[in-house]
């Protein structure tokens, strides 16, 4: 049934509103005057439920890092957070996520939850490992007092550990799939240091060299990858004097290690008319699914080819070996090309040429997958000022957009004065 409103009802509606209104007015000023100058007869805002800083991190983390990556650590990340995986791993990406973004925005706050959401994770996992004798293990592995603690001066915070849980699951025949995706990238890692470390041949690259071959996998290392690694072990061992051998050989075998390193740089293409799945080169650990992924392959074997060609130069000019090395001109033209070409190869890998990056990987994958290539050109007597001028500020700038604390760090030890300019402006 309806029924008409009368003028009797609409007067008593508003004067029940204006009792309303003195009320709220008398409890406003009783209470500091909050509502003073506020539409009382307005409606609460709606509720909207509540979302903490960890969900649109891990969405810029994933977006940086993961997408279209073409690397598969990076890739398994996603996968297993979306599988909604045990506290401790989803705590340690939330961690790093946090923290990415924390510098991206120089937020502290933010920081400080990374900190807390990381020693959460790490206290997870000692209770998902179970095992006393283990923990015991990692825990001493990473804070035992070193005797030399400048040993290992490129070695990444947990790697000591982490050779320790690999060789625990290992051991108990754990091991799966994502074990051999964690140690492609944890012997990438670690073959990075061993090439930028210039006095010593680490001692965690012997372990990791060890345990690989204690599991009957055969070598995770491309055949012309393990070339240039075993004249590295083979010069460094000449030159601390625990082995004898000549210059002549070292710097005969180089050259033909830096010509066939070149080689495998110029294969490497992008076709986008391929159908099938993208090969994956460099030690199995990027698949050339775009023309970027195909420009950082490129760099990373040049990068090789850098580090030999300064080893063939500091073995010619050094005096462990009684025997004079004698190349022809063109071997000796071809060493100063070893920069520039590396140089080119970073730009097209960073679009500065032109090139479409559309359906390349993000920001924090490139940092990521480039950090070594950029470092040895730092630190390298091969590359002029000017390039390394050029590629501390681009380290640096993608370090800023996404995050990676570590790039700032780098180019602060190696490129101080870039760093300070950088900072002033």
């Amino acid at each position: 049934m309806f029924t008409v409103p009368t003028p009797q009802d609409a007067h008593a509606k508003e004067h029940v509103r204006k009792r309303v209104e003195r009320a709220q007015r008398r409890r406003a000023e009783a209470g500091g005057g909050q509502l003073q100058g506020r539409n009382t007869t307005s409606p609460p805002p709606a509720w909207t439920p509540f979302v903490g800083p960890e969900t649109p991190s891990v969405y810029k983390f994933f977006t940086d890092y993961t997408s279209r990556s073409g690397i598969a650590y990076l890739t398994s990340l996603k996968d297993c957070y979306a599988l909604q995986p045990a506290s401790c791993l989803a705590n340690a990406i939330h961690a790093a996520a946090l923290a990415s973004v924390a510098r991206q925005r120089s937020e502290v706050g933010l920081m400080d939850r990374a900190r807390l959401t990381y020693g959460k994770a790490i206290r997870e996992v000692n209770r998902a490992i179970q095992d006393e004798v283990m923990t015991l293990q990692v825990i001493a592995a990473e804070f035992a007092p070193d005797p030399n603690p400048t040993s290992e001066p490129g070695c990444h915070p947990h790697a000591r550990g982490a050779l320790a849980l690999l060789r625990y699951r290992a051991q108990y025949r754990l091991s799966n799939a994502l074990d051999c995706t964690l140690l492609v990238i944890f012997q990438h890692l670690r073959l990075a240091d061993l090439f930028t470390t210039s006095y010593m041949i680490p001692p965690l690259w012997s372990e990791l060299e060890a345990f690989i071959n204690s599991l009957g996998w055969g070598s995770l290392l491309d055949p012309l990858v393990r070339r240039a690694v075993d004249l590295k072990i083979r010069f460094m061992s000449a030159t601390l004097g625990k082995a004898s051998d000549s210059v002549t050989g070292i710097v005969r075998s180089g050259v033909l290690v830096t010509q066939d390193l070149q080689d495998a740089a110029n294969s490497i293409t992008f076709d986008p008319k391929f159908d099938g799945p993208p090969p994956a080169v460099f030690n199995a650990l990027i698949s050339i699914s775009s023309a970027t992924h195909a420009a950082v392959a490129r760099c990373l074997y040049l990068t090789v080819r850098l580090h030999i060609f300064e080893i063939i130069s500091k073995a010619t000019s050094d005096s462990f070996d009684d025997m004079s090395v004698h190349l022809d001109h063109q071997q000796l033209l071809s060493m100063p090309a070893a920069a520039p070409s590396l140089v080119n190869e970073l730009g097209k890998a960073l679009g500065c040429d032109g090139g479409s990056t559309q359906d390349g990987p993000g920001v924090g994958m490139l940092v990521f997958s480039l950090l070594w290539p950029m470092t040895a050109m730092l630190q390298s007597n091969l590359v002029d000022e000017y390039s390394k001028g050029w590629v501390a500020w681009r380290l640096r700038e993608l370090g800023a957009a996404c995050g990676f604390g570590l790039a700032e760090t780098i180019v602060s030890q190696m490129m101080p004065s870039v760093a300070q300019i950088e900072s002033a402006t």
